[in-house]
């Protein structure tokens, strides 16, 4: 769970990298991971307002993307559970996309902060148990 905000000026997306495995290195700088260069999920909240979930396999695979508000550069909630290969993604509280994996899930990784072609600022970021 993290609270994101989007800058105003950003014309991306910022959110949180889940179950991530197999990072590539990336030009001496190890503790940054590019888009795409890694196995993971990705949730995220971009500029027009919509939460979405892309799958990372050295690419990128959109699995779901829905708006969720008019007002993206506010503070939002975004929060992630993991539980074996389902997923599900809330925002400022509400459920908004449940995805169950059935094509080679990842089911252990790491967590991370991420954002593409965005300024944001994240804040009070959250790991739980793991499930």
């Amino acid at each position: 769970e993290v609270q994101i905000k989007v800058d105003s000026d950003s014309v991306g997306k910022a959110g949180v990298l889940v179950r991530v495995n197999n990072i590539a290195e990336n030009s001496g700088a190890k503790h940054q991971i590019f888009a795409y260069n890694d196995q993971s999920y990705y949730v995220y909240i971009d500029h027009n307002g919509n939460v979405g979930l892309t799958k990372h396999n050295f690419n990128s695979v959109d699995i779901e993307k829905l708006k969720f508000t008019s007002s993206p550069f506010d503070t939002h909630t975004l929060k992630v559970v993991a539980n074996g290969n389902k997923l599900s993604v809330y925002v400022n509280g509400e459920l908004k996309i449940e995805y169950t994996d059935v094509n080679d899930a990842y089911v252990t990784g790491k967590v991370g902060l991420h954002s593409e072609a965005c300024t944001a600022t994240y804040s009070g970021f959250k790991v739980g148990p793991i499930a």
